[in-house]
C-alpha cells in the first residue's frame, strides 16, 4: 500500500428506471479451463478451501521392497537392530542413536522413542533411507540430522507407509540444529508413502543446502517456519500440508545472489501459518499447482480507520434511505428501458494517461484538497446533482495538480519515507500469501489466499493461465522492491484473478499490463486507499476484462486500454449494478461485497466513444460466480446516469 494517490469527487445521480436481460462482464477467457493438480482436477474459477487432517499417530509398513537394500534397521522402542552384510562397516550405533557412515540404500522400520538418525558420511554417492511404518521422536534434539554428505540424503516413504518423526521442546543451548529433520546438506524428501513430521522445538523441516521434495505426502507442523531450504526449495508431483508459527514454506540465502529460488511444480500445498505461506529470497516459480494458503497474520487495523470506515457506513446508510425509496417506485419493464427517464452524467474518474497525474511516490495530497480517509465530501466539495465538476474542481486533461496541493520529495503526509518492503509497521505482523525477493512467476493452476496482509508480493509478479481467489487486509497484488535499480511490475497475461483487499486491490510501484484474462477487484471501503495504484501506468490491452470497484477517495483508473469504463458512484454491498449499452445488450451485471464509490470497467463488449447507461438495485434470477453473473435476466433497477467510453 502507498500512498500518493489524488482526490476525486463523487458525483452520485438517483433516477428511476427497470432494465431487462443480462449477460455476464467480457467474454468467456480460455484461461478457465480445467487444471490438474496431483491428487484432483479443479475447475479454474473455483476458490478452495483448506482440507480436515487427521494427524497420524501410528506408523504403518507399506509395499514390498522391490529394490536392492545394503542395510536393514529394525527399531524396538528403546533398542536398534542392524541387518546386513556390510552393516558393521556402513553403520554404528550408540544407545538410542543410528549413524550412517556409508552411501547405500537403507531401510528402517519399527518405533525408537528418545532416538536419532545421523548421516556423517564422506562418501560422494547417495545415501538413500527407506522409511517404511518408523515412528522416531527425540526429546531434545533433532530426530533426524545430516552432519555431511557430499551428495545428497534421500529421505523416502516406501509406497503406501505412513511414517511419524518428531522433536522435542527443549535444545541443549550448543545444538546447532533446529528442526525435527535438520540436514547441512543437499536433502531429498521422496516416496509414495505418507510422512508427518512435527517441529516442537523451532522448524520442521531443514537443508542448509538444497531442499528437494518429490512425489511424497508430506505433514508437517512447527512452531517456527514448517519447511525451510537455505539454497533453494523445489517441489514436484507432491502434497504438501503444513501448520506453522511462522513461514510455511521458505528459501533463505541472501549472500549469495544466485541463490535462493523455490519452484513448485505439479503439486498440492495447504498452508496455514502466522506469517508468510511461501517466501523466497530470489524467484518464486509455481507451475500447474494448487495451493490454499491461510497467513493469518495478527493483523490489527488502527483505531483512525477503523473509526473512519465506521462513520462513512452510517452516513452512507441514512443517505441512502431516499435512494432505497426511489428504487422501490421503479416500475419493471421486459425492454429494459423507460423512455419517460432522463439520465445524466455520472461522475468522471480522473486518471493517469491523459486526465490529470497521479502524486510522485509516496506522495500524498495535502490535508486541504479533499476529504479525509472515511469521510465523504463537503456539499463545497460536491457538485449538485445534475452537474459535472467545474474547472475549479478538477485538473485540466493532461495536466498536474497544481504546485501546494501535493507535499514536496519522496516522502508521506508524515515526512517519512515510503518503503514499499517494509514490515507491516506497529499495526501487526506482516503477512503474505506468496512473497519473492525478486520475480513470481505463476503458470497454470489454482491458487487460494484465504487471508493474508497482502496476497502476493515481488518486484515483479507474472501470471500465465493461472486462478487466483485472494483476500488480503492490506493490498492484494503488491508489485514493489526496494531495489532502485528495479522497476516493478505486475504482467498478466492470462488467467482468472478475483481479489478482495482492504488497503490496494493491486499496487505497484512501477506499472501494470494486463494482456489478457479476467480481474475482479473488489477495493478498500476506507478513503485511504484504492482499487488501483501504481506508479508509471496501468495498460489493458484489447481482449482482457477489468473490473475494479473500491473508494474514489485516492481512485486511479487505466493509463491505456483500448476502451474502458471510469466513473464514481455511492454503491452499497450486496446491491447489484449493471451496466448496458445504448441498444440495450448488457456489458456486465454484478453484485459487489462492499460498499463502492469509483467503478472502472473494461471488455471486449466495451466501444469507445459509445454511451452506456448505468443501473443499480433490482434483483437477478441468474447464477452468481465471483460477484459476477453471466445468465438470468434483470429487473427492477433504477439508472443512476450514464457514461462515455474512454
Amino acid at each position: 500500500m502507498k500512498n500518493g494517490k489524488k482526490i476525486v469527487l463523487a458525483l452520485l445521480l438517483v433516477l428511476t428506471m427497470s432494465i431487462g436481460l443480462l449477460s455476464g462482464c467480457g467474454s468467456t477467457d480460455s484461461s478457465k479451463k480445467e487444471t490438474t493438480a496431483t491428487a484432483e482436477a479443479t475447475s479454474s474459477t473455483d476458490s478452495a478451501t483448506m482440507p480436515e487432517v487427521t494427524w497420524a499417530t501410528e506408523p504403518k509398513e507399506g509395499d514390498a521392497i522391490d529394490e536392492e537394500v545394503d542395510v536393514t534397521v529394525t527399531f524396538n522402542n528403546d533398542e536398534i537392530e542392524v541387518t546386513g552384510d556390510n552393516a558393521k562397516s556402513m553403520t554404528s550405533v550408540k544407545d538410542t542413536t543410528l549413524t550412517i557412515t556409508k552411501a547405500g540404500t537403507y531401510v528402517i522400520s519399527g518405533t525408537l522413542k528418545d532416538g536419532r538418525i545421523v548421516v556423517d558420511t564422506e562418501d560422494e554417492e547417495k545415501v538413500k533411507i527407506i522409511l517404511n511404518g518408523v515412528m522416531l521422536s527425540n526429546d531434545s534434539t533433532s530426530a533426524v540430522y545430516v552432519v555431511s554428505a557430499p551428495k545428497e540424503v534421500i529421505l523416502s516413504a516406501n509406497k503406501n507407509s505412513v511414517n511419524i518423526i518428531s522433536d522435542g521442546e527443549e535444545y541443549d543451548e550448543s545444538d546447532e540444529s533446529g528442526a525435527a529433520i535438520y540436514a547441512k546438506d543437499d536433502l531429498q524428501l521422496s516416496g509414495k508413502g505418507s510422512l508427518y513430521v512435527t517441529g516442537n522445538y523451532k522448524k520442521g523441516i531443514v537443508s542448509k543446502d538444497d531442499l528437494h521434495i518429490k512425489n511424497l505426502s508430506l505433514y508437517v507442523k512447527a512452531d517456527d517456519d514448517a519447511i525451510r531450504g537455505k539454497d533453494s526449495v523445489s517441489v514436484e508431483n507432491a502434497y504438501i500440508y503444513a501448520e506453522a508459527e511462522q513461514d510455511g514454506i521458505r528459501s533463505s540465502n541472501e549472500t549469495d545472489t544466485e541463490k535462493g529460488d523455490i519452484e513448485i511444480t505439479d503439486s498440492e500445498i495447504y498452508l496455514t501459518v502466522k506469517q508468510d505461506g511461501i517466501q523466497s529470497v530470489r524467484n518464486l516459480t509455481l507451475t500447474n499447482t494448487k495451493a490454499v494458503i491461510d497467513a493469518q497474520g495478527e493483523e490489527t487495523k488502527s483505531t483512525e480507520t477503523k473509526s473512519s470506515e465506521t462513520k462513512s457506513s452510517e452516513t452512507k446508510s441514512t443517505e441512502n434511505k431516499s435512494t432505497d425509496t426511489a428504487k422501490e417506485s421503479s416500475t419493471e419493464s421486459s425492454s429494459g428501458s423507460d423512455s419517460s427517464s432522463t439520465t445524466g452524467d455520472l461522475g468522471e474518474l480522473k486518471s493517469q494517461g491523459g486526465m490529470g497525474q497521479k502524486p510522485g511516490n509516496g506522495e500524498k495530497p495535502s490535508g486541504g484538497g479533499g476529504p479525509k480517509n472515511g469521510e465523504k465530501p463537503d456539499d463545497s466539495q460536491m457538485p449538485q446533482n445534475g452537474e459535472k465538476p467545474d474547472d475549479s474542481q478538477m485538473p485540466e486533461n493532461g495536466e498536474k495538480p497544481e504546485d501546494g496541493q501535493m507535499p514536496e520529495g519522496n516522502q508521506n503526509a508524515e515526512g517519512g519515507q515510503d518503503n514499499p518492503m517494509a514490515e507491516f509497521d506497529s499495526q501487526g505482523t506482516s503477512s503474505q500469501g506468496l512473497q519473492a525477493v525478486g520475480t513470481m512467476t505463476v503458470t497454470g493452476g489454482n491458487i487460494t489466499i484465504l487471508d493474508s496482509t497482502e496476497g502476493l508480493e515481488a518486484s515483479k509478479i507474472v501470471v500465465e493461465d493461472a486462478t487466483f481467489h485472494i483476500t488480503a487486509t492490506d493490498d492484494g497484488i503488491n508489485a514493489a522492491t526496494d531495489d532502485s535499480s528495479v522497476t516493478p511490475t505486475f504482467i498478466m497475461n492470462s488467467g482468472y484473478i478475483v481479489i478482495s483487499a482492504e488497503g490496494d486491490g493491486v499496487d505497484t510501484n512501477g506499472d501494470a499490463t494486463i494482456k489478457g484474462g479476467t480481474l475482479l477487484i473488489y477495493g478498500p471501503t476506507n478513503g485511504g486507499n484504492g482499487a488501483l495504484d501504481y506508479d508509471s501506468g496501468f495498460k489493458v490491452e484489447e481482449g482482457a476484462t477489468v473490473l475494479a470497484v473500491g473508494s474514489s477517495g485516492m481512485a486511479q483508473g487505466f493509463s491505456e486500454s483500448s476502451a474502458s469504463l471510469e466513473f464514481t458512484c455511492d454503491v452499497e454491498a450486496g446491491d447489484i449494478m449493471s451496466i448496458q449499452d445504448s441498444d440495450g445488450n448488457v456489458v456486465c451485471t454484478f453484485e459487489a461485497p462492499k460498499n463502492y464509490q469509483c467503478v472502472v470497467f473494461t471488455s471486449p463488449d466495451i466501444t469507445k466513444g459509445e454511451e452506456y447507461t448505468v443501473y443499480t438495485g433490482g434483483s437477478v434470477d441468474g447464477d452468481n460466480t465471483d460477484g459476477i453473473y453471466e445468465d438470468g435476466s434483470y429487473k427492477g433497477g433504477s439508472t443512476i446516469g450514464t457514461v462515455t467510453a474512454k
